[in-house]
Formats: structure tokens, C-alpha cells, sequence
């Protein structure tokens, strides 16, 4: 899978197998985290960075920040990792959950810059396991049938017409009742959405107690 290394920004194909996790360098040279080497895996902070999906893989070596596309690759990363280490021998007892900010973890303040301290206590392969946001993948996923709409229905023109020529059998006329199906859905989904937005957004006109003009009035 494709994951960005937070301390440098740079996207990098990396893969885990029963033997560690391998990364492709941008020289195409790689380098292993062994399995045996993995002391923990957690999220982390999204404050620690500023940006969501972070979570890191502390080592013998270090400690590697990556950051996952989505909330749902982020859960699968983390619940991999921490079941190829789970026999591990070495782990880590604590942990922090932020970063080395101006000589100090933004997660608990303190200055000593290993995890042996760390304010959290491992408890385990899966107490690491974060929550999937579904509101948000639900969104994503809305949104990237919305925007293929146009696609699905080029395609169901193009299986139209070769039902109608007679050259299409009985598999195209099954994709072209699901795709018919899957657009009345999407369709649906973006009505009741507008009617959504269209009543969260009631009171919002410039001068309502949301978006008040001029001066706020003090005393």
C-alpha cells in the first residue's frame, strides 16, 4: 500500500509481510522493519501534526511516523501491525501518542525523548486499534459516486445499445439492471442531501443571529 512518511511528506510504496514491513526508497533501493524489531504501533495525536491518519511503528531503530489515506486504512495498518507483532518479545510497556515539539512531546509535556516513559500504557496489541470515523468514509464514498454518475451513465448508454443490437447477452443485461439500480440510489442519496443542506442552512442569510453585520455589541 501507498502511505506518506510524515517527516517528509513523501509518498512510498510500502508492504508488510510475515517477515516485517519493506519500503521502497525513491532511489529504488528499500530497507525492512523487522518483525522481530516492532515494538509497538498506535495512532497518533491528530494534533500532533495537524493533520488526521498519523500513526506510528516504534522500533529498535526509532520510531516511524506514517500517515494513512483514510480513517479505514488507518484502522487496517494499525490492526495488521499489531497482529503480526503480537507474539513479539520485545514490546514496549508505554508509548506516547504525540511528537517531539520544541524538546517536548505534545501529547504529556515531558522532555525525556524516548517512550519508555511515555504517558501511555501499551495494554496490549489491541487496545493501539483506533475507531473508524464511518460519518466520514460514508461521505467519501457518497462523493465519489456522485462525481462517477456521469460514468455509470455513459456506461449504461453504451449496454443499452448493444442489448438493443442484440449484441449483448444475459451478463449485460444483469450490469445494466445493477447500474440502473446504483444511480437511482445515488440519485436519491444527492436529493436528500440538498434538502439537508437547504434546511441546515435556514438562518444563515447575512444579518441573521448567525452571520450577525457590523459591530459586536459590547456590554
Amino acid at each position: 500500500a501507498v502511505v506518506s512518511t510524515q517527516s517528509t511528506g513523501r509518498k512510498k510504496l510500502y508492504r508488510l509481510s510475515e517477515t516485517g514491513l519493506t519500503a521502497l526508497r525513491h532511489n529504488n533501493g528499500t530497507y525492512m522493519i523487522r518483525k522481530a524489531d516492532i515494538r509497538c504501533v498506535s495512532r497518533v495525536d491528530e494534533d500532533a501534526f495537524g493533520v488526521p491518519h498519523i500513526f506510528q511503528i516504534i522500533h529498535n531503530k526509532g520510531t516511524l511516523y506514517l500517515r494513512a489515506n483514510n480513517s479505514v486504512d488507518h484502522y487496517d495498518w494499525i490492526v495488521s501491525i499489531s497482529r503480526l507483532c503480537r507474539d513479539n518479545q520485545c514490546t514496549a510497556d508505554r508509548y506516547h501518542t504525540g511528537a517531539i515539539l520544541h524538546n517536548k512531546w505534545t501529547c504529556c509535556s515531558s522532555k525525556i525523548p524516548t517512550h519508555e516513559d511515555g504517558c501511555k500504557e501499551s495494554g496490549g496489541p489491541d487496545s493501539q486499534v483506533p475507531d473508524i470515523d464511518i460519518y466520514r468514509e460514508l461521505q467519501r464514498l457518497y462523493q465519489i459516486m456522485k462525481d462517477g454518475l456521469s460514468k455509470l451513465e455513459g456506461h449504461c448508454t453504451l449496454l443499452s445499445g448493444q442489448i438493443a443490437s442484440g449484441a449483448g447477452g444475459e451478463n449485460q443485461s444483469k450490469q445494466l439492471e445493477s447500474l440502473t439500480s446504483l444511480m437511482s440510489v445515488v440519485r436519491d442519496l444527492s436529493s436528500t442531501h440538498q434538502h439537508y443542506l437547504k434546511n441546515d442552512n435556514m438562518g444563515l442569510s447575512p444579518g441573521s443571529r448567525h452571520i450577525p453585520l457590523g459591530p459586536v455589541p459590547v456590554g
